[in-house]
């Protein structure tokens, strides 16, 4: 029988609080000049493509994650992600990490969301950002995960603006159907973080009335391997047991996506990934495959929400 989740629910839990915790730790304080963000991403992203373990890796990415959300905040005024020295393999999750931010000043204001966006981001990676505004948005929902966060706010476990979600037909309806597939997959990633397991985070998707169910299903696979990162071997196996063959499908692109972003921020990530995984050698050659492709492009594509070659 093909298994959904072969990591144990007691290990991802506990993975899962210092993922979230982490992140929503949202960085420094204070002026941050560009010569400052530079030099940070720099020296993060440099010494995670030195660093043959790929749960230090991931850990780079959260760290880049929450400068850039520091940087959009606090930044000299016309300052961008434009600049031509932040590194090629830093550029994704930069843009992931500011648009953490532009929900904070937009307020979940579609228009006012997409001028941050617009004014800060490199236009080839500006979707990328908007991917963040779906977990966003899943954080502050007002559910059971929704309350259990704001009380770690109070208690200063996590740190959380003063937001009030929309109802989700309000957010989806301000943007065009390709970036409500981006929100979609990542209000899917934060599905993950509410879920006890992989088939449950796939039931409550499927629940979900306005997102679009196998991007979220790929947000889940896109979470759930940068969470197990330690645990790869098992990882790239999971989600074979979903039984609908299309959402099955879509979690292994989630997975394929994964690959690609770990190969994009450390070249070579790959290679050290296959070692262990001869039982996924096609996952594996796709994503590699891919990342090649997009790397003669010079930019890794937003997700690859629905995209047929992953």
């Amino acid at each position: 029988m093909p298994r959904v989740d072969p990591i144990p629910s007691w290990r991802s839990w506990g993975r899962k609080l210092v993922t979230f915790r982490t992140i929503s730790e949202r960085g420094r304080s204070g002026l941050i000049t560009p010569d400052d963000y530079l030099s940070g991403m720099a020296s993060l992203q440099g010494g995670a493509a030195r660093n043959p373990d790929l749960f230090q890796k991931t850990e780079a990415f959260w760290k880049m994650e929450n400068l850039t959300y520091s940087y959009l905040k606090n930044s000299p005024a016309g300052s961008s992600l434009r600049d031509e020295r932040l590194p090629v393999e830093a550029r994704p999750i930069a843009h992931c990490g500011m648009g953490a931010g532009a929900v904070e000043l937009g307020e979940f204001d579609s228009k006012r969301m997409g001028e941050v966006i617009d004014s800060f981001s490199r236009p080839e990676y500006r979707l990328l950002a908007y991917e963040t505004i779906g977990a966003m948005y899943s954080v502050y929902e007002r559910d059971a995960f929704g309350f259990a966060t704001r009380a770690f706010d109070k208690i200063g476990f996590v740190k959380l603006a003063p937001l009030r979600a929309p109802v989700a037909a309000a957010l989806l309806d301000g943007f065009d159907p390709k970036i409500q597939r981006l929100i979609s997959h990542g209000y899917g990633r934060m599905l993950y973080f509410k879920s006890s397991s992989i088939g449950g985070a796939a039931r409550a998707a499927a629940r979900t009335p306005g997102f679009d169910l196998e991007a979220q299903v790929q947000g889940i696979a896109f979470a759930y391997a940068m969470v197990n990162s330690a645990d790869v071997g098992a990882v790239l196996g999971a989600g074979n047991g979903l039984g609908n063959p299309s959402l099955v499908r879509a979690f292994r692109r989630g997975l394929t996506y994964a690959l690609m972003f770990w190969e994009w921020m450390s070249p070579g990530a790959i290679d050290l990934i296959e070692g262990s995984m001869k039982n996924e050698s096609a996952l594996i050659a796709v994503a590699r495959r891919e990342t090649g492709k997009d790397r003669e492009k010079e930019i890794l594509r937003p997700f690859g929400v629905g995209d047929p070659d992953l």
